[in-house]
């Protein structure tokens, strides 16, 4: 999944009920951490992982019932709006088997 320029992508993403699932997130931006903050569908916080400028992590995502989950980042600048405000935020879909 890439972060940066304001969006992430892909912005939907589909994962299997119940697995655990890997991701790979990519800091497009070479100087501006990011985030991928995921919460479940009752606001405890699932997975909070910052990604430097120009770094690539891994997270794990544990395994999750089916839904729909919001995903974003929640990096501010000074004076600005927040980055999930700037249209970087996406949408994962867990499904049943």
């Amino acid at each position: 999944i890439k972060l940066g320029e304001s969006r992430i992508s892909p912005s939907l993403v589909e994962i299997k009920a119940g697995t655990p699932t890997i991701v790979e997130l990519i800091n497009t931006d070479r100087v501006s951490p990011h985030t991928f903050t995921l919460g479940d569908t009752v606001g405890n916080l699932v997975i909070n992982r910052n990604v430097e400028g120009g770094k690539t992590v891994t997270g794990e995502l544990p395994p999750m019932k089916a839904g729909s989950y919001t995903f974003y980042c929640n990096k501010k600048l000074p004076l600005k709006k927040t980055h999930r405000e700037q249209g970087e935020e996406g949408t994962l879909v867990v499904t049943e088997d």
